[in-house]
């Protein structure tokens, strides 16, 4: 399989995982999780901007490292990522490298490191007045400036779709706007 192979079953498949070394796709097993720093998002999958990231990160690919492609939202996901066996060792690096989530393989499902910090931030965005911008108090106005902030900071760590499925449907033109659309 070649890099082109690889970006055409992402586009169609929404994502995959390709071993530049070895020419395979998808491992069958362990957990993948992304290399620090070794990420880019793009609006558009092509193979110009994969060739791109690959030679811009060409230092990182070693025969057991992969290039991992896939599709969060509107955003395609470019990364540089180990394949590790245990799930227990999969969680510690992810964790020291802040990743929010790992793919599994074998399930073909992503696990998400922290869980309860998605219903954390549910339960803040159900709290925010999100109509702060309209007090005349200075006070009001500056706590729902610093929550609507954090608010935002952890809406970067999930999907629009996962919050909105998520959140009760009166709020959801909110988080809409804080997504930008």
């Amino acid at each position: 399989m070649s890099l082109q192979d690889a970006v055409i079953t992402a586009e169609k498949n929404g994502g995959v995982s390709y071993n530049l070394h070895h020419g395979y796709m998808n491992p069958e097993t362990g957990y993948m999780v992304s290399l620090a720093g070794r990420e880019r998002q793009s609006p558009s999958l092509t193979y110009h901007n994969v060739l791109g990231f690959v030679n811009d990160n060409i230092e990182a690919f070693e025969p057991t490292t992969f290039l991992g492609l896939w599709k969060e939202e509107e955003t395609w996901i470019m990364d540089v990522s180990l394949c590790i066996p245990t799930l227990a060792t999969a969680l510690r690096v992810a964790e020291s490298n802040g990743q929010r989530a790992i793919y599994d393989n074998a399930n073909k499902k992503s696990i998400y490191l922290n869980p309860n910090r998605m219903e954390e931030l549910i339960e803040q965005i159900k709290q925010h007045d999100f109509w702060y911008m309209m007090s005349e108090d200075s006070r009001v106005f500056d706590q729902g400036k610093e929550t609507q902030k954090s608010i935002e900071e952890g809406l970067k760590n999930y999907p629009k779709e996962e919050v909105l499925n998520n959140l009760p449907e009166h709020l959801h033109e909110f988080i809409k706007s804080i997504y930008g659309a």
